[in-house]
């Protein structure tokens, strides 16, 4: 009953409470004339009509639009991960070039529904994707 009824009703009347000390005292935030405090005032009334009104001719020239609006979004379609190579079978991954190349353990498989890790950096590449890509400053000459 709490979450049906009561905590509602009380948070409509606390609502209302508070849209009428913002009305009443406007011209306290704007320290504006009479005329700017009553536009100010009457812009959400007269867009929360416009609104109804837009909706309304939604409902009446389109069906299925205004139907959709209250729909459930559809699910992601995640990526067929199957055509993706085994990591199981590789135990190791060579990274760096030449002969200061290191070994390094291949990552772990991902969880079954979990998108695998971020790859290990490639010899054509040194550094991650999320590593910035900033030149760097020239050595000095001794």
């Amino acid at each position: 009953m709490w979450r049906t009824l009561v905590a509602p009703c009380t948070a409509a009347v606390l609502l209302a409470v508070a849209i009428c000390l913002v009305v009443s005292e406007v011209g306290l935030f704007t320290a504006a004339s009479a005329t700017v405090d009553t536009v100010l005032v009457s812009l959400v009334p007269a867009v929360f009509l416009i609104g109804l009104a837009l909706a309304q001719r939604l409902k009446t020239r389109r069906p299925e639009v205004y139907a959709r609006f209250a729909e459930e979004p559809a699910p992601a379609d995640l990526p067929d991960l199957s055509d993706l190579p085994d990591t199981a079978t590789q135990t190791t991954t060579t990274t760096g070039a030449g002969a200061g190349a290191r070994t390094a353990p291949a990552p772990a498989p991902a969880p079954e529904g979990e998108h695998p890790p971020c790859p290990l950096p490639t010899p054509s590449s040194p550094e991650p994707a999320s590593a910035p890509s900033t030149p760097s400053a020239p050595k000095p000459v001794r």
